[in-house]
């Protein structure tokens, strides 16, 4: 679960309620900005406060999946460089048709 949706998810939904039912209500504007904000500001503390119980019950994916790639990034590098080293021994030396080793020049 990707946790850093959850403060503006949480906070625009209670802010779109909060909304409507001040408009339900015939509220006087003053007062309907006034319970919106104070809705979208308590909401949004409380949104961060569920979204650091998730990443502390490690819920979040978002590190997992950042490891796992790390991870498969460095196995890849360490493959490239293995095969980039036997190929640079490969092209180093070449075997003769009697079985002897000859250094291949280099072309530059």
């Amino acid at each position: 679960m990707d946790t850093r949706k959850i403060p503006p998810f949480v906070t625009l939904t209670a802010g779109l309620v909060a909304a409507v039912m001040t408009f339900v209500g015939h509220y006087e504007l003053k007062d309907s900005l006034v319970i919106i904000l104070g809705v979208l500001v308590g909401f949004y503390i409380f949104s961060l406060l569920i979204k650091l119980l998730f990443d502390k019950m490690g819920i979040s994916d978002i590190a997992l999946k950042k490891k796992e790639r790390e991870e498969k990034e460095k196995a890849l590098l360490e493959e490239y460089e293995a095969s980039k080293k036997q190929d640079e021994q490969d092209n180093a030396m070449m075997e003769s048709e009697d079985g002897s080793v000859i250094e291949k020049e280099h072309e530059s």
